[in-house]
């Protein structure tokens, strides 16, 4: 990976993939190539978001002073897709690593009167929410009252952002007159609500009293429902703080108590698959809202959820979010859904964000410590496949090489390939381990050629003969490329290497 960094070449697949592998594989020795050419000005502008986000990857916090003068530039020349890739990746080190430069954009920004600075200005309010900036308030309201006049007024994505800019406010615990007759106006039933009721949604949470406006809105349709679960996990999440102190536990337990209440009274409602607004992304929100308040219906109706048909989002959501709060026998259902996926990938085409969300859950709730998350490296979608690889070269989960060795068989012959050749990460290893696996019965040729190209990779000193053994079953492709690989060991100075040691 380093040698196609430092290599002079043009934009293509070759270097995107090469900067997205050493981050991925969490090569330290990369660092300072990216950093070169973070800091060359001809470095290709289809490049540099790629190594921008590898630099986040690779958590380099030394190149933040770089990355601030990239999004100002990023900003000037109005490349917004640009400017978004590396604000987030400043995000990514901690809010305070991008508020300053966010609080200098609305410092320096009147009003919002342009596409180009309404674009910029809805990648700058997560930024200053994330960090409760509380300095940014008198420039948020500035944006909510000197709002632009017409057309800009009624233009819909102007109203979209005053909505956000006002949930913004809402959730810096900003107070004033029209916010507190707002958050009532939410919590009233068939009241009006302004258009893009989502926005002003999103910012409840912090008052007990949003508790009224957030069962109205859990009771509604998407995106609104979405907005208000969310937001009642960050009431409980407060909640859950004030109870361990004596001033606030009075109040935050009376608080959980009518939130519980509320939320059993609409479980009926969210249950319902023939009504208009039945959800299954809600109807998972709402049972993770209860099973937090203790509802142990809920704690149980969520276990239900996930093993339900695994190709719809909802088994995935509540698998996820029974990891979260570690609920009996979550593991153990989140390890047969990677599975299923691993074994056929394609059933599950139309859930994608849902699938990583899962696996970043199993990552979070098994560790180093429980390995069977490592079978998604054998999924047959490059994008589960590849963040799986993101964790597993950092965690090294003991027992890996068993899992994914022995689930490969019934894996996708795509996804088995490539999670089988992430085992080199662990070098020596898991060598011996694939030398077992390689002489066993039943195994198709294309996955005993991986397994022989990897024991290349390794240098096993077995090589020579398991080539001899199956040489003619894997056919001619398999063993150049083995010649290649042998080669390029040659070249780089590895001779057969003794257990212990580890490949440069």
């Amino acid at each position: 990976g380093e040698e196609l960094l430092l290599a002079d070449l043009p934009h293509g697949p070759r270097v995107d993939n090469a900067i997205e592998t050493v981050a991925r594989l969490n090569l330290g020795d990369a660092v300072e190539p990216l950093r070169a050419m973070l800091a060359n000005r001809s470095t290709d502008i289809y490049v540099m978001p790629e190594v921008i986000k590898a630099l986040g990857e690779l958590d380099d916090r030394e190149s933040v002073p770089q990355l601030i003068a990239k999004v100002r530039q990023f900003e000037r020349d109005e490349r917004i897709l640009d400017w978004r890739v590396t604000i987030e990746t400043l995000s990514g080190f901690g809010p305070e690593f991008s508020s300053t430069y966010a609080n200098d954009f609305i410092a320096r920004t009147p009003q919002i009167d342009s596409r180009e600075l309404h674009l910029f200005a809805e990648g700058i309010l997560p930024v200053l929410v994330a960090g409760h900036d509380e300095s940014a308030i008198p420039h948020l309201v500035r944006w909510s009252e000197n709002w632009s006049d017409e057309p800009f007024r009624t233009d819909m994505q102007s109203l979209r952002l005053f909505g956000r800019v006002t949930g913004a406010l809402m959730r810096l615990d900003y107070s004033s007159p029209e916010l507190s007759e707002l958050r009532h106006q939410l919590g009233v039933p068939n009241a009006v609500v302004p258009v893009h009721p989502q926005n002003y949604v999103a910012g409840l949470g912090s008052q007990n009293d949003d508790i009224p406006a957030l069962l109205r809105f859990a009771s509604s349709t998407s995106p609104e429902s979405t907005e208000a679960y969310l937001a009642i996990n960050r009431m409980l999440d407060r909640l859950n703080r004030e109870v361990d102190h004596a001033a606030t536990r009075e109040k935050a337990l009376s608080a959980r108590m009518q939130l519980q209440l509320g939320l059993q009274f609409l479980t009926e409602h969210r249950e319902d698959q023939e009504h208009i607004q039945f959800s299954g992304r809600a109807l998972v929100a709402h049972h993770q809202a209860l099973s937090r308040l203790g509802d142990e219906r809920s704690s149980e109706r969520l276990l239900e959820l996930g093993q339900t048909d695994p190709t719809f989002a909802r088994a995935w959501l509540a698998t996820t979010a029974a990891l979260q709060m570690d609920l009996p026998g979550a593991r153990d259902q989140a390890f047969t859904l990677l599975k299923t996926s691993a074994q056929n990938s394609s059933l599950f085409h139309e859930i994608y964000d849902d699938r990583l969300a899962l696996l970043e859950a199993a990552v979070a709730a098994m560790g180093a410590q429980d390995p069977r998350w490592t079978i998604a490296l054998l999924d047959g979608r490059e994008d589960v496949g590849h963040r799986a690889l993101w964790h597993f070269s950092r965690l090294r989960p003991a027992g890996a090489c068993d899992v994914v060795t022995r689930e490969a068989r019934q894996a996708e012959s795509r996804g088995a390939s490539r999670g089988l050749l992430a085992l080199t990460v662990l070098d020596e290893q898991c060598r011996e381990q694939l030398e077992a696996r390689i002489v066993e019965p039943g195994l198709t040729w294309v996955l005993r050629g991986t397994y022989l190209e990897i024991l290349a990779m390794m240098g096993s000193p077995r090589l020579p003969k398991l080539k001899q053994q199956y040489g003619d079953e894997v056919g001619r492709g398999c063993l150049g490329r083995i010649e290649v690989i042998e080669k390029h060991r040659q070249r780089a100075g590895h001779g057969e290497r003794t257990k212990g040691t580890r490949a440069k």
